[in-house]
Protein backbone atom coordinates (compact mmCIF):
# COMPACT_ATOMS: atom_id res chain seq x y z
CA UNK A 1 0.00 0.00 0.00
CA UNK A 2 0.78 3.74 -0.79
CA UNK A 3 -0.10 5.68 2.81
CA UNK A 4 -0.17 9.33 2.97
CA UNK A 5 0.13 10.10 7.12
CA UNK A 6 -0.93 13.59 7.02
CA UNK A 7 -0.19 15.55 10.77
CA UNK A 8 0.04 18.92 12.21
CA UNK A 9 3.84 18.33 13.71
CA UNK A 10 7.16 16.24 12.55
CA UNK A 11 10.17 15.35 14.05
CA UNK A 12 12.28 17.21 15.48
CA UNK A 13 9.66 19.22 17.36
CA UNK A 14 8.91 16.46 19.84
CA UNK A 15 4.85 16.10 20.64
CA UNK A 16 2.15 13.59 20.47
CA UNK A 17 1.81 13.73 16.97
CA UNK A 18 5.14 13.66 15.61
CA UNK A 19 5.71 11.00 17.80
CA UNK A 20 2.87 8.80 16.91
CA UNK A 21 3.56 10.09 13.22
CA UNK A 22 6.79 8.83 13.27
CA UNK A 23 6.04 5.45 15.07
CA UNK A 24 3.52 4.31 12.22
CA UNK A 25 5.93 5.81 9.41
CA UNK A 26 8.40 3.35 10.77
CA UNK A 27 6.19 0.54 11.44
CA UNK A 28 4.41 0.74 8.42
CA UNK A 29 8.21 0.85 6.32
CA UNK A 30 9.03 -2.31 8.13
CA UNK A 31 5.99 -3.91 6.73
CA UNK A 32 6.93 -2.96 3.44
CA UNK A 33 4.50 -0.47 3.26
CA UNK A 34 5.53 2.27 0.84
CA UNK A 35 4.32 5.77 3.46
CA UNK A 36 5.47 9.34 3.09
CA UNK A 37 4.52 11.40 5.92
CA UNK A 38 3.62 15.07 5.39
CA UNK A 39 3.86 18.26 8.19
CA UNK A 40 0.55 20.71 7.37
CA UNK A 41 3.18 23.17 7.85
CA UNK A 42 6.09 22.29 6.33
CA UNK A 43 5.41 20.15 3.44
CA UNK A 44 3.38 21.31 0.15
CA UNK A 45 0.20 19.90 -0.47
CA UNK A 46 1.58 19.00 -3.94
CA UNK A 47 4.12 16.97 -2.83
CA UNK A 48 1.55 14.37 -1.47
CA UNK A 49 -0.27 14.89 -5.04
CA UNK A 50 2.34 13.73 -6.60
CA UNK A 51 2.66 10.61 -4.27
CA UNK A 52 0.02 9.53 -5.48
CA UNK A 53 -0.99 7.41 -2.36
CA UNK A 54 -4.05 4.93 -2.28
CA UNK A 55 -4.79 5.71 1.19
CA UNK A 56 -4.93 9.30 3.26
CA UNK A 57 -4.22 8.85 7.18
CA UNK A 58 -4.21 12.50 8.91
CA UNK A 59 -3.46 12.58 12.74
CA UNK A 60 -5.92 14.58 14.10
CA UNK A 61 -9.36 15.69 12.82
CA UNK A 62 -9.30 19.50 12.88
CA UNK A 63 -5.53 21.16 12.60
CA UNK A 64 -4.74 19.54 8.73
CA UNK A 65 -8.63 20.10 7.55
CA UNK A 66 -7.64 23.16 5.21
CA UNK A 67 -4.81 21.39 3.84
CA UNK A 68 -6.99 17.78 3.37
CA UNK A 69 -9.10 20.19 1.57
CA UNK A 70 -6.50 21.37 -0.80
CA UNK A 71 -5.03 17.90 -1.49
CA UNK A 72 -8.75 16.52 -1.85
CA UNK A 73 -9.38 18.75 -4.83
CA UNK A 74 -6.55 17.17 -6.87
CA UNK A 75 -6.84 13.65 -5.77
CA UNK A 76 -10.09 11.37 -4.90
CA UNK A 77 -9.03 8.53 -2.31
CA UNK A 78 -9.51 6.96 0.73
CA UNK A 79 -9.29 8.97 4.33
CA UNK A 80 -9.32 8.24 7.22
CA UNK A 81 -8.49 9.98 10.69
CA UNK A 82 -7.35 8.95 14.11
CA UNK A 83 -8.42 11.46 16.80
CA UNK A 84 -5.67 12.65 19.21
CA UNK A 85 -7.43 14.16 22.41
CA UNK A 86 -6.82 17.60 21.54
CA UNK A 87 -9.55 17.70 18.42
CA UNK A 88 -13.09 16.11 19.72
CA UNK A 89 -12.66 17.13 23.23
CA UNK A 90 -11.02 21.11 22.98
CA UNK A 91 -14.33 23.22 21.49
CA UNK A 92 -12.78 26.07 23.76
CA UNK A 93 -9.63 25.83 22.23
CA UNK A 94 -10.97 25.84 18.11
CA UNK A 95 -14.10 28.22 18.82
CA UNK A 96 -16.12 27.94 14.98
CA UNK A 97 -13.33 25.97 13.48
CA UNK A 98 -14.51 22.90 15.93
CA UNK A 99 -17.46 22.87 13.86
CA UNK A 100 -15.54 21.56 11.40
CA UNK A 101 -15.79 17.95 13.30
CA UNK A 102 -18.87 17.17 12.06
CA UNK A 103 -17.93 17.95 8.29
CA UNK A 104 -14.91 15.55 8.36
CA UNK A 105 -16.56 13.04 10.13
CA UNK A 106 -18.80 12.51 7.41
CA UNK A 107 -16.16 12.54 4.47
CA UNK A 108 -13.97 10.07 6.50
CA UNK A 109 -14.16 6.49 5.64
CA UNK A 110 -13.24 5.73 9.20
CA UNK A 111 -12.39 7.64 12.59
CA UNK A 112 -9.77 5.47 14.85
CA UNK A 113 -9.87 6.46 18.70
CA UNK A 114 -7.73 5.30 20.91
CA UNK A 115 -10.03 4.03 23.09
CA UNK A 116 -13.70 2.95 24.27
CA UNK A 117 -14.49 6.23 26.31
CA UNK A 118 -13.19 8.32 23.36
CA UNK A 119 -15.24 6.10 21.00
CA UNK A 120 -18.52 6.39 22.91
CA UNK A 121 -18.29 10.13 23.57
CA UNK A 122 -17.59 11.00 19.84
CA UNK A 123 -20.70 8.58 19.03
CA UNK A 124 -22.94 10.01 21.72
CA UNK A 125 -22.14 14.20 20.14
CA UNK A 126 -21.50 13.07 16.23
CA UNK A 127 -24.04 10.32 15.85
CA UNK A 128 -23.47 10.29 11.91
CA UNK A 129 -19.84 8.96 12.74
CA UNK A 130 -20.85 6.26 14.84
CA UNK A 131 -21.06 3.29 12.59
CA UNK A 132 -17.06 4.17 11.27
CA UNK A 133 -15.41 4.64 14.69
CA UNK A 134 -12.47 1.97 15.47
CA UNK A 135 -10.52 1.76 18.77
CA UNK A 136 -6.47 1.59 17.95
CA UNK A 137 -4.51 1.89 21.37
CA UNK A 138 -1.17 3.54 20.84
CA UNK A 139 1.85 1.42 21.05
CA UNK A 140 4.77 1.65 23.24
CA UNK A 141 8.41 0.61 22.34
CA UNK A 142 9.87 -0.91 25.28
CA UNK A 143 13.51 0.19 25.45
CA UNK A 144 16.19 -2.46 26.64
CA UNK A 145 18.91 -0.16 26.77
CA UNK A 146 20.05 -0.16 30.58
CA UNK A 147 20.08 3.33 31.99
CA UNK A 148 22.51 4.54 34.68
CA UNK A 149 19.86 6.37 36.61
CA UNK A 150 22.65 7.79 38.60
CA UNK A 151 24.57 9.77 35.66
CA UNK A 152 21.52 10.83 34.78
CA UNK A 153 20.17 12.71 37.95
CA UNK A 154 23.50 14.23 38.35
CA UNK A 155 23.23 15.49 34.87
CA UNK A 156 20.28 17.40 35.91
CA UNK A 157 21.60 17.95 39.74
CA UNK A 158 19.50 15.53 41.32
CA UNK A 159 20.93 13.84 44.85
CA UNK A 160 20.43 10.18 44.81
CA UNK A 161 18.04 11.17 48.11
CA UNK A 162 15.75 13.11 46.51
CA UNK A 163 12.43 12.08 45.05
CA UNK A 164 12.62 13.22 41.48
CA UNK A 165 8.70 13.62 40.27
CA UNK A 166 8.95 14.55 36.24
CA UNK A 167 6.59 16.34 33.97
CA UNK A 168 7.00 15.87 29.95
CA UNK A 169 4.52 18.46 28.55
CA UNK A 170 4.13 21.36 25.97
CA UNK A 171 3.36 24.62 27.59
CA UNK A 172 -0.20 25.27 27.09
CA UNK A 173 -3.31 25.86 29.26
CA UNK A 174 -4.54 21.93 28.89
CA UNK A 175 -2.03 20.78 30.14
CA UNK A 176 -2.90 22.86 33.64
CA UNK A 177 0.86 23.14 35.16
CA UNK A 178 0.22 25.99 37.20
CA UNK A 179 -2.07 23.40 39.17
CA UNK A 180 0.77 20.81 39.19
CA UNK A 181 2.82 23.50 41.05
CA UNK A 182 0.38 24.61 43.67
CA UNK A 183 0.66 20.73 44.08
CA UNK A 184 4.05 20.32 44.38
CA UNK A 185 4.42 23.45 46.42
CA UNK A 186 2.52 21.84 49.31
CA UNK A 187 4.02 18.46 48.63
CA UNK A 188 7.64 20.24 48.95
CA UNK A 189 6.73 22.15 52.76
CA UNK A 190 6.00 18.87 53.67
CA UNK A 191 8.97 16.84 52.09
CA UNK A 192 11.58 18.87 51.50
CA UNK A 193 13.97 16.10 49.45
CA UNK A 194 10.72 16.71 46.32
CA UNK A 195 12.45 17.90 43.73
CA UNK A 196 10.50 18.53 40.17
CA UNK A 197 11.43 18.95 36.75
CA UNK A 198 9.36 19.84 33.70
CA UNK A 199 10.47 19.51 30.08
CA UNK A 200 9.01 20.48 27.01
CA UNK A 201 8.35 23.38 24.37
CA UNK A 202 6.57 26.38 25.25
CA UNK A 203 3.83 25.93 22.63
CA UNK A 204 1.26 29.17 24.23
CA UNK A 205 3.66 31.98 24.95
CA UNK A 206 0.82 33.50 27.56
CA UNK A 207 0.41 30.18 29.44
CA UNK A 208 4.13 30.13 29.87
CA UNK A 209 4.52 33.18 30.72
CA UNK A 210 1.84 32.20 33.69
CA UNK A 211 3.76 28.72 34.58
CA UNK A 212 7.64 30.84 35.10
CA UNK A 213 6.02 33.27 36.92
CA UNK A 214 4.70 30.76 39.42
CA UNK A 215 7.55 28.51 39.07
CA UNK A 216 10.02 31.10 40.31
CA UNK A 217 8.26 31.10 43.85
CA UNK A 218 8.07 27.12 44.06
CA UNK A 219 11.50 25.59 45.97
CA UNK A 220 12.46 22.51 43.90
CA UNK A 221 10.49 22.77 40.91
CA UNK A 222 13.28 23.68 37.39
CA UNK A 223 12.16 23.87 34.22
CA UNK A 224 14.62 22.41 31.61
CA UNK A 225 13.19 23.48 28.60
CA UNK A 226 13.13 21.13 25.01
CA UNK A 227 15.28 18.18 24.95
CA UNK A 228 15.29 15.16 22.59
CA UNK A 229 12.64 12.47 23.42
CA UNK A 230 15.39 10.06 24.35
CA UNK A 231 16.49 12.32 27.07
CA UNK A 232 12.75 12.21 27.93
CA UNK A 233 13.23 8.65 28.17
CA UNK A 234 16.23 8.82 30.09
CA UNK A 235 15.15 11.08 32.41
CA UNK A 236 11.44 9.34 33.14
CA UNK A 237 14.00 6.26 33.55
CA UNK A 238 16.01 8.42 36.72
CA UNK A 239 12.77 9.73 37.94
CA UNK A 240 10.45 8.24 40.75
CA UNK A 241 6.85 9.52 40.29
CA UNK A 242 5.48 10.61 36.75
CA UNK A 243 2.99 13.77 36.73
CA UNK A 244 0.36 14.69 34.70
CA UNK A 245 -2.65 16.78 35.70
CA UNK A 246 -4.02 17.70 32.38
CA UNK A 247 -7.95 18.89 31.92
CA UNK A 248 -8.00 15.99 29.67
CA UNK A 249 -6.28 13.91 27.52
CA UNK A 250 -6.65 11.60 24.29
CA UNK A 251 -4.41 8.72 25.36
CA UNK A 252 -1.17 10.61 26.35
CA UNK A 253 1.73 9.28 24.53
CA UNK A 254 4.03 11.01 28.08
CA UNK A 255 2.30 8.54 30.48
CA UNK A 256 2.55 5.20 28.07
CA UNK A 257 6.17 5.94 28.21
CA UNK A 258 6.59 6.83 31.97
CA UNK A 259 4.89 3.70 32.24
CA UNK A 260 7.04 1.60 29.91
CA UNK A 261 10.04 2.89 31.87
CA UNK A 262 8.72 1.83 35.16
CA UNK A 263 7.05 5.12 36.79
CA UNK A 264 4.08 5.38 39.54
CA UNK A 265 1.87 7.70 37.48
CA UNK A 266 0.22 10.57 39.71
CA UNK A 267 -2.60 11.76 36.95
CA UNK A 268 -5.74 13.78 36.66
CA UNK A 269 -8.73 11.39 36.51
CA UNK A 270 -9.10 12.36 33.04
CA UNK A 271 -10.58 9.91 30.02
CA UNK A 272 -6.94 9.21 28.51
CA UNK A 273 -5.32 9.13 31.79
CA UNK A 274 -8.03 6.10 33.24
CA UNK A 275 -7.74 4.05 29.41
CA UNK A 276 -3.74 3.93 30.98
CA UNK A 277 -3.59 4.16 34.69
CA UNK A 278 -5.20 1.98 37.38
CA UNK A 279 -5.93 3.32 40.26
CA UNK A 280 -3.76 1.71 43.27
CA UNK A 281 -2.03 -0.28 40.99
CA UNK A 282 0.29 1.55 38.76
CA UNK A 283 -0.41 5.14 40.37
CA UNK A 284 -3.27 7.25 41.36
CA UNK A 285 -6.08 8.91 39.35
CA UNK A 286 -7.50 11.88 41.39
CA UNK A 287 -10.30 14.24 40.67
CA UNK A 288 -8.79 17.44 40.29
CA UNK A 289 -11.34 19.38 42.01
CA UNK A 290 -9.69 17.96 44.86
CA UNK A 291 -6.35 19.73 45.27
CA UNK A 292 -6.29 18.05 48.93
CA UNK A 293 -6.37 14.24 47.37
CA UNK A 294 -3.74 15.26 44.59
CA UNK A 295 -1.53 16.36 47.63
CA UNK A 296 -1.93 13.57 49.89
CA UNK A 297 -1.71 11.33 46.92
CA UNK A 298 1.66 12.92 45.88
CA UNK A 299 3.41 12.82 49.38
CA UNK A 300 2.17 9.50 49.71
CA UNK A 301 4.43 8.26 46.64
CA UNK A 302 7.07 10.21 48.31
CA UNK A 303 7.06 8.73 51.58
CA UNK A 304 6.04 5.35 51.00
CA UNK A 305 8.73 3.97 49.17
CA UNK A 306 7.38 0.12 48.87
CA UNK A 307 4.47 1.44 47.35
CA UNK A 308 6.21 3.12 44.55
CA UNK A 309 8.10 0.18 44.31
CA UNK A 310 5.34 -2.33 43.52
CA UNK A 311 4.07 0.64 41.43
CA UNK A 312 6.75 1.02 39.30
CA UNK A 313 6.69 -2.68 38.67
CA UNK A 314 3.46 -3.23 37.78
CA UNK A 315 3.32 -0.30 35.66
CA UNK A 316 6.29 -1.50 33.26
CA UNK A 317 4.38 -5.05 32.61
CA UNK A 318 0.71 -2.51 32.25
CA UNK A 319 2.94 -0.88 29.48
CA UNK A 320 4.33 -4.38 27.91
CA UNK A 321 0.32 -4.83 26.99
CA UNK A 322 0.50 -1.75 24.31
CA UNK A 323 2.17 -3.33 21.57
CA UNK A 324 3.63 -1.30 18.64
CA UNK A 325 2.77 -4.53 16.77
CA UNK A 326 -0.74 -4.61 17.72
CA UNK A 327 -1.36 -1.12 16.86
CA UNK A 328 0.33 -1.24 13.44
CA UNK A 329 -1.38 -4.88 12.18
CA UNK A 330 -4.88 -2.83 13.21
CA UNK A 331 -4.12 -0.29 11.03
CA UNK A 332 -3.17 -2.37 8.25
CA UNK A 333 -6.07 -4.20 8.70
CA UNK A 334 -8.42 -1.07 8.87
CA UNK A 335 -6.32 -0.08 5.73
CA UNK A 336 -7.71 -2.77 3.77
CA UNK A 337 -11.30 -2.90 4.45
CA UNK A 338 -11.57 0.91 3.42
CA UNK A 339 -9.64 0.01 0.38
CA UNK A 340 -11.98 -3.21 -0.36
CA UNK A 341 -15.35 -1.29 0.03
CA UNK A 342 -13.99 1.82 -1.75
Amino acid sequence: MRIALVTPSILPFSCGNSLLAERLRAGLVSRGHEVALFGIHTDAVDSAVRFSPDIVHSLHAIKPALWLAELFREISVPWLITLTGTDYNSPQDYGAEYGMLAEQFSHARAIVAFHDEARFWVAEHFTQAADRLFVIAQGIDMRQAVVDRSAVRHRYGISRDEILFFMAAGIRPVKNLCFALDVFASVHARYPLARLLLAGPVIDHSEAARVFDKGRTVTGFSYIGEISHEEVRDLMSASDVFLNVSLHEGMPGAVLEAMAEGLPVLASDAPGNRALVQHGITGFLVPLASMKCFIDAAYRLTSVASQRHSMSKAARQSAETFSVLHEIEKYEKLYSRILLSA
